[in-house]
């Protein structure tokens, strides 16, 4: 039975769609799979946003997976609205790479982060994200409203890049964080 995967994408530049489902229909039935890393290098970026979004979505329809690793490159994925993902149960660990992101690719990014609050057994979550000052608060008001969901989270870490005034968007990140953190310190109390 295979317990993990190792997926590059960086050889697969013309992708359709029909390959990249017969790919996700051929990985969602290994149900002894608990570790799935897939890295869309920049070379994949040929890869459709709806093709990349479609990947997403079958990832997070995997139940029986317990870590991700996600590395999601320049992609633009186009989820097609996710409330319909109900999150991984099983999922312990994650780590979410989103670095060199544009700006304009914030709804992509947000919608990752939504699912990973319905990740309720998460334990560990690890995110690389580059942020803009344009598009910041936006993001930081979806990962708080995430984390507060994540009753199980023990390790966060998270690494933001961003442009122009890092220092100053950094500082409010940590203001909001402590806030989100002392909610939860308040919840556990309890």
């Amino acid at each position: 039975s295979l317990y993990e995967l190792d997926v590059d994408l960086s050889d697969y530049t013309d992708m359709d769609n029909e390959i990249v489902e017969s790919f996700m229909k051929g990985i969602s039935e290994i149900s002894s799979l608990r570790k799935l890393q897939i890295q869309f290098t920049p070379s994949a970026e040929k890869l459709g946003a709806k093709q990349a979004g479609n990947m997403i979505r079958s990832i997070f329809r995997m139940h029986f997976l317990e870590e991700l690793d996600l590395d999601l490159g320049k992609n633009c994925i186009d989820l097609g609205g996710n409330n319909d993902i109900e999150g991984l149960p099983r999922l312990r660990k994650a780590c979410i790479q989103a670095m060199g992101w544009a700006p304009e690719r914030e709804n992509d990014l947000r919608g990752v982060v939504e699912i990973l609050g319905r990740c309720t057994q998460l334990k560990e979550l690890e995110l690389g994200v580059q942020k803009s000052v344009k598009d910041y608060e936006g993001f930081t008001k979806v990962l708080c409203e995430s984390l507060r969901k994540l009753k199980e989270l023990e390790v966060f870490k998270i690494y933001v890049s961003g442009h122009g005034k890092k220092s100053n968007m950094r500082i409010s990140l940590l203001e909001d964080l402590v806030r989100v953190f002392e909610s939860l310190r308040r919840f556990q109390d309890l």
